[in-house]
C-alpha cells in the first residue's frame, strides 16, 4: 500500500474519530440541556398547581366563614327547640343556595356548643353527636380545614371546612358551621393535562 494512501487512511480515521467524539459531546450536552429545561417547565408547573390548590382551598374557608357571619345562622343557634323549628326550612334554604352557587360543596352541617348537629343539608346528620371529630374540636376558635377522608356511607373523598359561629352582639361562641367539600374539584385542578409533556402526568 502506498504512504499517501496510508496517510489518506489516518486522516480518515483520526476525522471520523474526531467526529464521533464531538457527536457524543454534543449529545451528551444537548440532553443534559433539554433533561434540564424539562425539568424547570414540570418544577414551575408543579408550583402553579399549588398555589391554585391553595387558592381554591382559601377561597372555601373564606366562604363557608362569611356564611357563618349571617344572621340566619348565629339566630338560629340562639334559638329554642320550638323556634328552630318554625326557621329550620329558612336555614336549610341559605345552605341550599350556596350549594347550587358552589357545587363542589357537598353538605352543610351546623352544629350547636354541645356538638350535636341542629341543621344539616344531610338528613341522616341531624342529631349526631359531633363533639369529639377533628372539624368540631378544631375549629371553635378560628376557620380550618379537616384532611382529606374517605366517607364510606356515600363512598366520596372529601374534606370539611369548619368554622365557628360567634354572636355578633356578645362575642360568644354559638357552635360550628361545617361544610363537606367533595375532592372532585381539587382532583380536576391536580389531573389537568393542560401544559404538560408527555410525561408530566407522571
Amino acid at each position: 500500500m502506498k504512504i499517501t494512501t496510508k496517510i489518506s487512511l489516518y486522516f480518515l480515521s483520526l476525522t471520523v474519530i474526531c467526529a464521533l467524539v464531538s457527536f457524543s459531546f454534543l449529545y451528551y450536552i444537548t440532553k443534559k440541556n433539554l433533561e434540564a429545561e424539562i425539568e424547570l417547565h414540570l418544577d414551575s408547573d408543579l408550583k402553579s398547581r399549588a398555589r391554585h390548590i391553595e387558592t381554591y382551598l382559601e377561597l372555601l374557608k373564606v366562604s363557608v366563614k362569611q356564611l357563618s357571619k349571617g344572621p340566619v345562622i348565629g339566630n338560629f343557634l340562639k334559638m329554642n327547640s320550638d323556634e328552630k323549628e318554625k326557621n329550620y326550612d329558612k336555614v336549610i334554604k341559605r345552605f341550599e343556595a350556596i350549594k347550587e352557587a358552589n357545587t363542589s360543596i357537598g353538605d352543610f352541617l351546623l352544629i350547636d356548643i354541645a356538638g350535636k348537629v341542629v341543621a344539616s343539608t344531610d338528613k341522616k346528620a341531624i342529631g349526631l353527636d359531633k363533639s369529639t371529630d377533628d372539624f368540631f374540636i378544631n375549629g371553635r376558635e378560628n376557620t380550618r380545614i379537616k384532611d382529606a377522608y374517605y366517607q364510606k356511607d356515600t363512598g366520596k373523598q372529601l374534606l370539611a371546612v369548619s368554622t365557628p359561629v360567634i354572636d355578633a352582639d356578645s362575642n360568644k361562641f354559638l357552635g360550628i358551621l361545617a361544610a363537606k367539600v367533595e375532592l372532585e374539584s381539587m382532583n380536576k385542578i391536580v389531573a389537568d393535562k393542560t401544559g404538560l409533556l408527555n410525561t408530566g402526568e407522571i
